[in-house]
């Protein structure tokens, strides 16, 4: 097994097998190796990128058969879609044990490498049944987290992910297991690779083919979530611990869109060009619904938590645009939304430990006692907010053009998100750090040099993101110009939106 061919497996093996270490070492030694493992995940994510070819196939392949009867095989590989998801969970995992803190059992920090580990998986595995495992591990850290070690309001918070999130996992168990059965019907074999499913399915009636793609699709907008399934969201965000949330947040609500661009669409091309103009619509919805609750919310971290669902509302609106620009725009936007959202919750952690209040009626004149946590503070805000010249901006332009191909009406209601999106910032600015001082004044120093060392580098890549978009793009658009090329070819020509046409 060549280099590029190994990097996919230990990507996948190394948090596993720090999780264990991690589990039976003191609580510094725990946090060490936590970090080291983090380290070496994304070094291994650069390299990769390194390594990888700008081109639409799957690469760094490997496969070994597992699961007996059912025939399915441990598939692993990344593309155009996968490798940059990879690459920020690594920085993602390692920005979370940073901010952990020292004081953590040894037990969050192995359980928080599993959650990255699992996560890693779902990115990884090609083989549809293997897939769906490491979906639904990748719930047990997430949930073991935010019990054992989030908030007071913890378990009441708990129970909406978990019963909305088994629902669309059951339907798309489902979906795959009848996949499955009809592979083996034809060819008196289990197989659940996502290529030769793909085959399968053709052959299924519209009807069949419709409920298939619902099951999926309900299980995928979950994890976005995409509206209105996203009222588990802010009573998560607001109740796991900061590390937990910067991967809630940062990674696991992009492996929704993931699952739909990587599973639903591929193996169901004309139900995805049917449904594109109603799911483009509940993303617009999401959009604004996400921007005016964030206006109204009087907490600082669901006001971040409704600001997330918002922007995920963006990316999925790019993908259902079905349009090469709306395609890029989004795949632009889940790396710079994970980049952006971690770096705000963390940022809002500080300002609310040094303030001891996370309401904001208890903030006030921030910016005269900690300047330099109120400037990356607004410096965040603005990339999220898509000021040009940072991150935000060219995803949310390429997005707004794809969906101009779709429909004006839906390009001209995400633009009036944009504006929504930079009222409720600008006004979560002003009452946190503008304004009159508020009694008691916050404790604690300005931002330190361990905390401006985790911080920058944040700030610099919204910066080199926003300058330098090609950075990514141009990698990223071998795959995405040969993934609508794939529909212009499966679906009739005139069904397509006028972007999407190569």
């Amino acid at each position: 097994m060549g280099e590029t061919l190994s990097l996919p497996v230990w990507m996948l093996l190394l948090p596993f097998i720090a999780a264990a270490l991690a589990a039976l070492l003191p609580a510094r030694l725990a946090r060490a190796v936590a970090c080291l493992a983090m380290v070496g995940q994304l070094g291994l994510g650069v390299m990769l990128l390194r390594t990888f070819r700008d081109q639409p196939d799957l690469q760094g392949v490997a496969s070994w058969p597992m699961l007996g009867i059912f025939g399915s095989t441990l598939r692993l590989g990344v593309d155009g879609l996968s490798v940059f998801l990879l690459v920020a969970g690594a920085a993602l995992g390692l920005l979370a044990v940073l901010v952990s803190g020292a004081k953590r059992p040894p037990a969050f920090h192995a359980w928080l490498l599993l959650f990255v580990g699992t996560m890693a998986g779902v990115l990884v595995v090609q083989d549809l049944l293997v897939f769906y495992v490491f979906w639904e591990l990748m719930l047990l850290p997430a949930l073991v987290l935010i019990l054992l070690w989030g908030d007071a309001d913890r378990r009441k918070a708990t129970v909406p992910f978990v019963v909305v999130t088994l629902v669309g996992s059951l339907a798309m168990l489902a979906v795959i297991f009848a996949m499955g059965a009809e592979a083996h019907a034809r060819f008196g074999a289990w197989n659940f690779d996502l290529d030769a499913l793909a085959g399968v399915v053709s052959t299924w009636s519209a009807s069949a083919r419709c409920w298939a793609f619902a099951g999926l699709v309900l299980a995928f907008a979950v994890k976005i979530p995409l509206f209105p399934l996203h009222y588990w969201l802010p009573a998560a965000y607001t109740s796991a611990p900061l590390p937990a949330v910067i991967l809630l947040s940062g990674l696991m609500a992009k492996l929704g869109t993931y699952g739909v661009l990587r599973v639903a669409m591929p193996l169901f091309p004309e139900q995805a060009v049917a449904w594109a103009p109603w799911l483009a619509g509940l993303a617009v919805v999401g959009i604004l619904h996400g921007a005016v609750l964030a206006l109204g919310a009087r907490d600082v971290r669901t006001v971040l938590a409704y600001s997330s669902f918002s922007h995920l509302g963006w990316i999925a609106l790019g993908i259902f645009s079905l349009t090469a620009e709306g395609l890029g725009g989004a795949m632009l936007q889940q790396v710079g939304h994970a980049l952006v959202t971690a770096t705000l919750f963390i940022l809002a952690a500080w300002a609310s430990e040094r303030q001891g209040a996370t309401h904001l009626s208890r903030f006030g004149g921030m910016a005269a006692t900690h300047p330099w946590l109120a400037a990356a503070l607004v410096f965040a805000a603005m990339a999220s907010a898509g000021l040009p010249g940072l991150n935000g901006f060219v995803g949310e332009f390429l997005i707004l053009l794809g969906a101009w191909g779709l429909s004006p009406w839906v390009a001209f209601a995400g633009g009036l998100g944009v504006v929504l999106g930079a009222a409720y910032l600008l006004w979560l600015l002003q009452r946190m750090l503008y304004g009159p001082a508020v009694q008691p004044a916050p404790t604690g120093p300005d931002l330190g040099v361990r905390e401006l060392a985790v911080v920058l580098p944040l700030l610099v890549m919204m910066v080199l993101f926003g300058v330098r978009p090609g950075l990514l793009i141009d990698r990223m658009k071998p795959w995405s110009d040969a993934y609508v090329l794939r529909f212009h070819k499966a679906v009739p020509q005139a069904a397509l939106p006028t972007g999407a046409h190569p």
